[in-house]
């Protein structure tokens, strides 16, 4: 690894370990349960089920763009390069899967396409999950439909070219042809392994009951997605917490919530760095994934 690639990773590790010592900190002021462990636990190994999950989904809609890719290869590369998020800017870990990809000489514009597409099937699916809070089935309906036609090609084509000029991209990106339906049902999975995670860290307060699953399911997508779209609400407070605490009032207790919302920010850090971890064992020895990713 060239000399400047350990800067970076250097770089990655103290941002990522002021994110853990904060989160910890905070984390350490939680009224502990007796078996909060466990369920914790249990939460981390579900989320890093999903971001292995979202790796492999990525490698799928490389394929879905016409660059087939092996999952063995986009999964490592995909949560290796995840971990540069934390660095500032929150481009770091695109700029590392496109420079890998260009190795297996995927053009620049197909990855920007991909990772375009995944932010919109991510936000659509949030917003699937998060009506089902309403307990009339109109709301879950109409949204659905949305979330239908607004991935169809005609629309979609003209939503990426939108916001490829928003993240002042000027290629001019390749068109979608077909349905993606496949990539909807996947990005599907990965917020239902999400959401699960979210109810195994609530799991160690509060009992979970089939009736308020929907409501706490809806509540934490509607959350994830105002935190996936708005970076921070005013005041500091972070716009998942807010979103979570304002849509789960009367169902669950504010200090609840927040401390779970506290426990689930350290366990996805934590579920982030073990899935680089298993990337980092699965990619092992591949020159293809090696020499550019961050």
């Amino acid at each position: 690894m060239k000399p400047w690639r350990w800067l970076v990773w250097l770089g990655v590790l103290a941002f990522l370990g002021q994110k853990l010592g904060q989160s910890w900190g905070e984390v350490q002021h939680l009224p502990w349960q007796k078996h909060i462990l466990a369920w914790w636990l249990g939460a981390g190994l579900v989320t890093t089920g999903a971001h292995l999950w979202a790796g492999w989904l990525w490698g799928r809609s490389l394929g879905f763009l016409g660059y087939p890719v092996p999952g063995h290869w986009a999964m490592p590369l995909y949560v290796r390069t995840n971990l540069a998020k934390y660095i500032p800017g929150n481009v770091w870990h695109f700029y590392g899967r496109i420079q890998a990809a260009q190795t297996c000489d995927i053009p620049a514009r197909i990855v920007i396409v991909s990772i375009l597409l995944e932010a919109l099937l991510l936000a659509a699916t949030a917003l699937i999950l998060g009506v089902t809070r309403w307990e009339q089935w109109l709301w879950p309906l109409l949204a659905l439909l949305v979330v239908l036609l607004g991935i169809h090609p005609y629309i979609l084509n003209r939503v990426l070219a939108w916001a490829g000029r928003r993240k002042g991209q000027e290629t001019v990106l390749p068109p979608i042809r077909t349905y993606p339906l496949a990539l909807l049902l996947g990005a599907l999975g990965f917020m239902g392994l999400r959401g699960l995670g979210f109810l195994c860290v609530l799991g160690a307060w509060i009992p979970l009951t089939g009736g308020a699953l929907p409501h706490l399911l809806g509540g934490f997508g509607l959350a994830w997605l105002m935190g996936f779209i708005v970076p921070l609400a005013p005041g500091g407070l972070g716009v998942f917490e807010a979103t979570l605490t304002a849509s789960l009032a009367g169902i669950v207790p504010t200090g609840v919530l927040l401390a779970a919302a506290v426990g689930y920010r350290l366990v996805s850090i934590l579920a982030e760095v073990a899935a680089a971890g298993v990337g980092t064992w699965v990619g092992w020895g591949r020159r293809d994934l090696n020499p550019h990713d961050l």
